[in-house]
């Protein structure tokens, strides 16, 4: 994000709407998982999440601000997102290959990104742990949606499932940023503009912390499931 320099020694922050916009959205969710969040139960890290990634963000415009690169941030907060995400995928499946996979894949995935962060460096960006994080998590999402539409009851409307809609959300998000990451690096490449590139992921982000919003709402509305 462009930064205003009154001084050498205090930058000014600027911050465009659309990632004001995104923050809101978070911080929306965060608290109204957090209002309830004693009544939760495989839900709570999904709040403890969203409060951590909207923490991470801030703090990466921070350091952009100061010091003109927030990769630092990402860093630490790699390991920590999938790790929450493993234990989430782990506690809601019931399957054992299911389990499996997210059992063995989550602790390789926290020990690549550790590696892949000393080896290239806090500065750089962490782009290719980054791809491989959105497969592994699409993976996750994808084995989850088929194990969550096998044992839904026939009765219950599949969008009124909080537990559903987060499943569906993280498909949402890692697809669309897989597709962002690679389409970004083929147009940098070829010298072409990436801005409308980067409103279609900032919109892709919106709608993916909208619909754990949404699930929020839902846990709150329905008492019955908060103790899922």
């Amino acid at each position: 994000m462009p930064t205003r320099y009154l001084s050498c020694k205090f930058p000014v922050m600027i911050i465009s709407v659309e990632f004001k916009i995104y923050l809101i959205i978070i911080a929306l969710g965060f608290l109204t998982g957090a209002i309830q969040f004693k009544k939760l139960q495989q839900a709570k890290l999904v709040v403890i999440l969203l409060g951590i990634t909207f923490a991470s963000e801030l703090l990466t415009r921070i350091l952009i601000s100061r010091f003109g690169n927030g990769s630092y941030a990402y860093h630490f907060f790699n390991p920590v997102q999938i790790g929450i995400w493993g234990l989430f995928f782990y506690n809601i499946t019931v399957r054992a290959t299911t389990k499996y996979v997210v059992g063995i894949c989550t602790p390789l995935l926290i020990l690549f990104s550790i590696i892949s962060s000393i080896s290239t460096g806090l500065k750089s960006y962490p782009g290719l742990f980054l791809r491989v994080e959105t497969l592994v998590l699409l993976l996750f999402g994808l084995l989850s949606f088929l194990e969550q539409i096998d044992s839904m009851p026939t009765d219950q409307r599949i969008l009124a499932n909080p537990i559903f809609l987060i499943v569906i959300a993280v498909i949402w998000f890692n697809l669309f940023s897989f597709l962002f990451f690679n389409f970004q690096e083929f147009f940098i490449s070829r010298g072409l503009s990436t801005r409308l590139l980067r409103l279609i992921h900032y919109i892709s982000n919106y709608v993916y912390y909208l619909i754990l919003w949404i699930g929020m709402l839902i846990f709150r509305s329905i008492p019955s499931l908060q103790n899922r």
